[in-house]
């Protein structure tokens, strides 16, 4: 005999379950948990020693929106009675997608087609960032994917912001896996 969703939930109420959703996290080694602790002190050194320091990193951050109908997570919904603080670790493979990179609080999100190269930080970021005058104060904080992580871009990076980039390749290092360390976090 078929029972209505509302007498379904309602029983799982009365017998102390409710919904949980798991949490998507990238997968941390102990060696990213000594790393991550290092970096922390080392931006607390920096921005007690410098006022600007904090509020001049451009943090950045992208993410590529699913084409082909995903499931959205927020929709993935278990019952448990206690919550059981389950995380789950991203598959890296991706889907046909649309890449949407945001600066926090200063540009608009730039729409991408494929991957983030020297090309897009030329013709779309750069110009919006010298319209607004801010290049020459600005530390340009990008995390450590690798389209981004090349040879010509971050070339290209360090010339437009005379060496102040935070990232894989520079001296104020971004962590590996850290994707909740920038505040845009798409």
């Amino acid at each position: 005999m078929p029972i209505s969703r509302s007498l379904c939930m309602g029983i799982l109420k009365k017998e102390g379950y409710g919904p949980k959703r798991a949490t998507p996290v990238q997968k941390l080694t102990p060696a990213d948990c000594i790393r991550r602790v290092a970096f922390c002190r080392e931006m607390i050194e920096r921005i007690a020693k410098d006022d600007d320091f904090l509020p001049n990193i451009l943090f950045t951050d992208e993410n590529a929106f699913q084409l082909n109908g995903a499931t959205n997570s927020r929709n993935d919904v278990e019952w448990w009675k206690e919550n059981p603080h389950r995380e789950v670790i991203r598959d890296k493979r991706k889907p046909p997608s649309v890449m949407v990179w945001q600066a926090c609080g200063i540009l608009k999100p730039i729409f991408i087609e494929g991957n983030i190269t020297k090309q897009t930080y030329r013709t779309k970021v750069v110009p919006e960032l010298a319209e607004r005058e801010v290049l020459s104060r600005l530390y340009f904080q990008k995390d450590r994917a690798p389209p981004q992580n090349t040879t010509p871009v971050m070339e290209f990076l360090n010339e437009m912001f005379e060496g102040k980039v935070i990232c894989k390749t520079s001296p104020i290092d971004w962590l590996p896996n850290s994707p909740d360390m920038t505040p845009p976090d798409l």
